[in-house]
Parts: C-alpha cells; sequence; structure tokens
C-alpha cells in the first residue's frame, strides 16, 4: 500500500451528477421498461431455474438491455438506473418462488398428505 506524500493535497470529490443538474429519474418510460423486463427477464429465469435447477443474476442483461433502450430515447444516467433496479426484481422472485414451492409441496407428500396445504395450516405444524 502506498501512502501518500506529505505535500499532496487529498482531492475533493466530484460527482458524476451534480447537485445543480436537473435530470429525470423516476419516469413512467423508465418503470415501464423495467417491469417489461422484470417479467421477461423472471419468466427466462424461472424456466431456467425449474429445467436446470439454477438462475442467473438478471442484473446484468437488465442493465444492458435497458441502457441500450434508453440511450435509444434520450434517457438519463439516472433513468438507467431505476429500469435496472425495477428490471432485477423478476430474478428474485422466480427464485424465490422456484425454490420454496416444490419444497413445500414435497414437504406436503413426506407426511402422507395428497393435497397441497395451505399456509395456515402449515403454521400449525
Amino acid at each position: 500500500m502506498s501512502t501518500p506524500a506529505a505535500n499532496e493535497t487529498p482531492r475533493k470529490h466530484r460527482p458524476y451528477v451534480p447537485e445543480t443538474m436537473e435530470m429525470k429519474e423516476f419516469t413512467f418510460r423508465a418503470v415501464l421498461i423495467g417491469l417489461f423486463l422484470t417479467a421477461l427477464l423472471g419468466s427466462a429465469n424461472a424456466y431456467l431455474g425449474l429445467k436446470a435447477g439454477m438462475t442467473i443474476a438478471a442484473t446484468y442483461p437488465a442493465a444492458v438491455i435497458s441502457m441500450a433502450l434508453l440511450r435509444l430515447m434520450k434517457g438519463s444516467l439516472l433513468e438507467e438506473n431505476i429500469a435496472r433496479t425495477v428490471g432485477s426484481i423478476g430474478e428474485s422472485v422466480a427464485a424465490g418462488a422456484i425454490f420454496t414451492i416444490p419444497a413445500f409441496v414435497m414437504a406436503a407428500y413426506g407426511r402422507g398428505s395428497t393435497r397441497i396445504n395451505t399456509g395456515s395450516q402449515w403454521l400449525s405444524c
């Protein structure tokens, strides 16, 4: 590790988007693109998870696709961030469903049940 020299002054942090700049962030088109990516990547992730037993990180494809679409529409960097964040939600929801619902079904059949129990019946076990 190197230490700064005694005569160097530390540089002041300059953010990429200055405080004085007015940029759109939470727009309808950013949320709409994000919701489209959520449906697309969530369904693809659910299929992959059920077929192969593993899922992918949908954040990276969501980031690339939203960046490409919003650059074509002259979107801002902050809009891209919103679209990517909303788009990556589908992966989490799909992974949560495809890994827990089969476990509940297997647990029900292991106890001799022939039907899927409701949530209140699971809590009483």
